[in-house]
């Protein structure tokens, strides 16, 4: 905890951008450094992370998505916040 916070006096906190992110990842970084970013977080892995595991059990590792049709996903579905 004191390192973070030595990282936010200098403005290097987890939470800052990094270099190379793209304006999403920043924003998205940004937004987990508040506190409520942070209960998100927490109700996504105790709401998200259980039905994974479940799959990985049953053998499902991987989806394969071919072509750039597949794999395209907007800003807002992959932040949740779809406009």
């Amino acid at each position: 905890m004191r390192d973070e916070e030595a990282q936010r006096e200098k403005g290097q906190g987890p939470f800052g951008p990094r270099k190379g992110d793209t304006p999403v990842i920043a924003r998205w970084r940004e937004r987990m450094g508040t506190a409520a970013g942070q209960v998100i977080d927490r109700l996504r892995s105790s709401l998200a992370e259980h039905p994974n595991a479940v799959f990985r059990d049953r053998g499902l590792r991987q989806f394969v998505v071919r072509g750039l049709a597949g794999s395209a996903v907007t800003e807002g579905e992959a932040t949740g916040h779809a406009s």
